[in-house]
């Protein structure tokens, strides 16, 4: 039994061609049909990555959510949980609840719901006031312990996590050799799946994944060569 281990966004889900989207799909269902294991890791929260599987109908064994910080079965258990620390979020909500220029803040648990427990927090959701969408650089320096992403006047952070962190939960879960493990991925945040784990990276991916010399596959390729062993 194999592990393949893929991240989402522009790698199975490609914006400019849903042919190649499907193509993708059908090639992750031959996969598992053959017996062996496939896991999502991405930057997504659960709800996010969710509302795409079923969307898709990909199937899938593990979703690694929250780069590494959550993961969930295929029955939608949470069975891993890195939250953001307890102390920091608490640091957070007084210096956010300071700000004048803030709209609003949302802390979010593993399954992508408002919550006040501060021990579950794995996500937080930023949103500056339209005339003010520098400020939300201000934020993003003085947050900066976390990790972030966003557009305009929304950002969103969460810890540092890694997928690899994720995919050794499974492994040590499913008992799977390291050489049986799988990775593949377009951007910065795939690069320590792709170096622990056996890597490779699509066509249209991130300068510093090509820089690192990661063997160029698409999905279908990459899946077929697992399967032949010309790897």
């Amino acid at each position: 039994m194999k592990l393949l281990v893929s991240d989402y966004d522009g790698t199975i889900y490609d914006t400019d061609c849903i042919k190649d989207t499907r193509k993708n799909i059908d090639a992750i269902k031959r996969f598992k049909d053959n017996g062996n294991l496939f896991s999502i890791a991405t930057a997504r929260i659960y709800p996010s990555i969710k509302i795409q599987t079923e969307k898709f109908k990909i199937p899938y064994d593990y979703l690694i959510c929250c780069n590494g910080g959550c993961i969930f079965d295929k029955n939608d258990n949470l069975i891993y949980s890195n939250p953001i620390d307890e102390d920091k979020i608490k640091i957070i909500i007084k210096y956010l609840e300071s700000l004048n220029y803030l709209k609003e803040y949302k802390l979010l648990n593993p399954f992508g719901k408002n919550t006040t427990n501060t021990n579950d927090v794995h996500q937080i959701y930023i949103q500056v006031y339209f005339k003010n969408t520098l400020d939300i650089l201000k934020i993003q320096k003085e947050l900066s312990p976390l990790l972030h992403y966003g557009i305009l006047h929304i950002a969103y952070f969460y810890k540092h996590t890694k997928k690899s962190d994720g995919i050794k939960f499974i492994q040590e879960l499913e008992q799977i050799k390291q050489n049986d493990i799988y990775t593949i991925g377009n951007g910065n945040n795939d690069i320590d799946m792709l170096q622990e784990f056996n890597g490779s990276r699509v066509p249209f991916s991130y300068p510093k994944l090509v820089l690192n010399n990661f063997p160029r596959n698409s999905i279908p390729s990459f899946i077929q060569k697992i399967e032949s062993g010309n790897l």
